[in-house]
C-alpha cells in the first residue's frame, strides 16, 4: 500500500537545489499480522480525530468534504450514529443554502417587479 506525500502517491524526492540526490519510495506492506481491515480502522481513527478536533479547537466551520469524510470515517468504524448526526448536518446546511438562495431569488423579483411598475427607468 502507497502513502500519499507532497511529491506524488509513493515517493518523496530530496533534493539539493534543482538536483534530486535520492528518492524514498514511501510504503506499506499488507501482511496477515496487519490486514487490510485494521489498517482502514486505523485510517478512519487518525481522520475523525483530525476532523474533530479541528471542529472543536477552531471557530473555522468544516466544509462538506470534511463532512462527508466524517461521516464515512464514523461509518467505517461502526459508529452509525455519529454518521447519521453528520449527515444530518449536512442536509441542514443544504437546506440552510437552499433558503437562502430562495431568498435572493424573491429579492431579485421584486426588483424586477419594482422596475416594471416605474417605467423601466435608465440608470
Amino acid at each position: 500500500m502507497f502513502k500519499q506525500s507532497e511529491d506524488g502517491l509513493g515517493i518523496k524526492l530530496h533534493k539539493h537545489g534543482r538536483h534530486i540526490y535520492a528518492i524514498e519510495f514511501l510504503y506499506h506492506w499488507i501482511t496477515d499480522s496487519q490486514p487490510i481491515e485494521q489498517m482502514c480502522f486505523e485510517d478512519a481513527k487518525r481522520t475523525i480525530t483530525k476532523i474533530e478536533t479541528k471542529r472543536l479547537t477552531t471557530e473555522i466551520a468544516l466544509t462538506d468534504d470534511e463532512l462527508i469524510l466524517l461521516a464515512h470515517s464514523y461509518r467505517s468504524i461502526n459508529e452509525e450514529e455519529r454518521a447519521q448526526a453528520v449527515d444530518k448536518a449536512l442536509a441542514e446546511r443544504a437546506q440552510a443554502v437552499e433558503i437562502q438562495d430562495a431568498e435572493d431569488k424573491s429579492f431579485l423579483d421584486k426588483l424586477v417587479e419594482l422596475e416594471k411598475m416605474n417605467g423601466m427607468k435608465s440608470y
